[in-house]
């Protein structure tokens, strides 16, 4: 049997939508949200400035070693040796740049969790505090695609988006006068 949930059936228990995506946003977000991002951001950038020109030499070399290829193969013949050991040396750095990217990866992910997390704590309890201030049964996030699936007529409930971000940010802004 397949259950299938109405915005009829959730109307009765006082069911809210959230884009919790728009916390993000530079001018309408959660501000301590925008502000760890942003220092992710600038913390990572020369990072990302040293890594840009490389993939695109590396993805540069690739394409050439590409057209070599093609156009041995269209007149028959050519240096193989050179042609091999081009490709050597491609996969070799191909594997160098892809563990390079992963080390990276992973300390984004670790410095994001250490910045960003504990202010993504801090907004879920501030989302349960209004969710009961509001006598709301659930608050549904709509950034996650399956929510659309679960509730039918999702868009017919109302959005409390902008008006969590306002509470939020005055929250976080009493907490800061409390903390002086």
């Amino acid at each position: 049997m397949t259950l299938i949930l109405s915005v009829a059936s959730f109307a009765q228990n006082n069911i809210a939508i959230v884009n919790t995506d728009a916390f993000y946003d530079e001018k309408s977000g959660i501000t301590e949200l925008v502000i760890a991002n942003k220092k992710l951001e600038v913390e990572f950038k020369p990072i990302d400035n040293e890594i840009k020109p490389q993939l695109e030499k590396f993805n540069s070399l690739g394409k050439e070693l590409s057209n070599d290829i093609s156009f041995c193969s269209r007149i028959g013949h050519c240096n193989l040796e050179k042609l091999e050991k081009r490709m050597v040396d491609y996969e070799v750095q191909s594997k160098e740049f892809k563990l390079k990217l992963e080390a990276l990866q992973l300390q984004y992910k670790k410095r994001k969790t250490e910045i960003v997390e504990p202010i993504n704590e801090r907004i879920a309890e501030k989302l349960e505090v209004f969710r009961k201030n509001k006598s709301y049964t659930m608050i549904v996030d709509v950034s996650k695609d399956n929510s659309s699936a679960i509730i039918e007529n999702i868009e017919t409930l109302p959005d409390i988006t902008k008006e969590f971000i306002r509470f939020c940010n005055e929250e976080f802004e009493k907490e800061k006068k409390q903390n002086k």
